[in-house]
């Protein structure tokens, strides 16, 4: 029933959030979750109609600032460095890596992009496997494949011809 799929949802939901707040804050495991959060995007990104490219490039940005501060706590771990070092040399280390992140980011927003050398496999994986959902509004005897998602049809279906202009009814 939808209540039971409802509560399999919420606990995998919960599950995947424990384990991330685990791998991130206990473990500072952040790469693996990055990798993993970036390929779902891209999934996401190719295979829906979904634009996910700022999505990606903020993941992205987030993903090295979080892999940046676990380092700097495991820097900062005890016995590990001194806190008048820490003090002294902090500030400008924080600075410093967000400021690379910045010029990294808009140097990569602002180059020119390749086009892609290949054309979209998509709809040739969808058309091979016969999942192909779009289909056209149209007027023909076979009406096996009705239903999914449509497309204009500009196709004249008739013409015509009246002596004075007249409303046609569809």
């Amino acid at each position: 029933s939808m209540d039971f799929i409802l509560i399999v949802f919420l606990i995998a939901l919960w599950l995947l959030s424990y384990i991330t707040t685990y791998s991130i804050l206990r473990k500072q495991r952040v790469m693996s979750v990055l990798v993993l959060t970036v390929a779902y995007l891209a999934v996401i990104n190719t295979f829906t109609d979904y634009n996910s490219n700022w999505a990606i490039v903020r993941t992205v940005l987030e993903g090295f600032l979080l892999l940046h501060l676990a380092l700097a706590s495991r820097i900062a771990a005890p016995n590990r460095i001194s806190a008048d070092s820490l003090k002294r040399n902090g500030l400008f280390y924080h600075i410093f890596v967000i400021l690379l992140l910045a010029v990294f980011v808009f140097s990569s927003l602002m180059l020119p992009k390749k086009a892609p050398i290949f054309p979209d496999p998509i709809p040739t994986i969808k058309n091979a496997l016969g999942i192909n959902t779009t289909r056209t509004v149209g007027y023909s005897e076979d009406d096996t494949t009705l239903g999914g998602a449509l497309k204009k049809d500009n196709a004249t279906v008739f013409t015509a011809r009246a002596e004075k202009g007249h409303y046609w009814r569809v």
